[in-house]
C-alpha cells in the first residue's frame, strides 16, 4: 500500500474543498484544518494557496500526460487525455471560474501542447517542414483543442471517444495535403 505524503494530502484536501467552496474563498486555515496539520507544515510544502492549486493541477496533468503518451496511436492518446480531462473537470471548471483563470489556461495549454507536440512529431517525422510552420500548426491544434475542451466541460453528454475521433480526423485532414485558400 502506497503511503501518502503530507504534500499529497494537502493537495487532496484542497481539491476536496473545491467541491464545497469557490477556489477564491478557500483559505490556508481551511486546508490545515482539513488535513489536521499545522500552518508551519503547510508552509514547509507550499508557498501559498496558488502554489497548492498549481501543484495539484500539474500533478493531475502529469498523470494524464503520462497515461496518454503511452498509447500507440494519436487517437488513443487523445481519448485517454479527454477521459482524464473529463474526470478532472470539476477542478478545471473551478479554476476557470476563479481569479486563477489565467493560471488554469496556462496549465491546460502546456498539457495539450506537450501531448499534441509529441504526437505531431511522430506523425510528421518524414515531412520536411520549416520550424515556424510546425510551431504554428502545433499552436493551431493546441488552441483549438483547449477551446473545445473548455466549452465541453459542462456538457452532460460529453464523449471522450467521439471527441478524440473527430479531432484525430481533423488533424489527419489538416496534415494530409497542403490546401489553398
Amino acid at each position: 500500500m502506497a503511503t501518502t505524503s503530507t504534500k499529497e494530502r494537502i493537495a487532496a484536501e484542497f481539491y476536496s474543498l473545491t467541491y464545497k467552496k469557490n477556489i477564491d474563498k478557500i483559505t490556508v486555515k481551511d486546508v490545515v484544518d482539513a488535513c489536521d496539520i499545522s500552518r508551519q507544515s503547510f508552509y514547509y510544502h507550499f508557498r501559498d494557496l496558488p502554489d497548492v492549486m498549481e501543484w495539484t493541477a500539474n500533478e493531475m496533468v502529469n498523470q494524464t500526460i503520462e497515461d496518454s503518451m503511452n498509447k500507440a496511436s494519436v487517437l488513443e492518446s487523445l481519448e485517454a487525455f479527454f477521459t482524464h480531462f473529463y474526470e478532472y473537470r470539476h477542478l478545471i471548471k473551478s479554476l476557470f471560474e476563479s481569479s486563477h483563470r489565467i493560471e488554469g489556461e496556462q496549465i491546460l495549454f502546456k498539457a495539450i501542447n506537450r501531448l499534441i507536440g509529441t504526437k505531431l512529431k511522430e506523425r510528421l517525422a518524414d515531412v520536411m517542414m520549416p520550424l515556424q510552420d510546425y510551431e504554428l500548426l502545433l499552436d493551431y491544434h493546441t488552441f483549438g483543442i483547449v477551446g473545445i475542451l473548455v466549452k465541453s466541460i459542462s456538457q452532460p453528454n460529453f464523449s471522450a471517444h467521439n471527441l478524440a475521433v473527430q479531432i484525430n480526423r481533423m488533424m489527419e485532414r489538416n496534415q494530409a495535403k497542403p490546401s489553398t485558400i
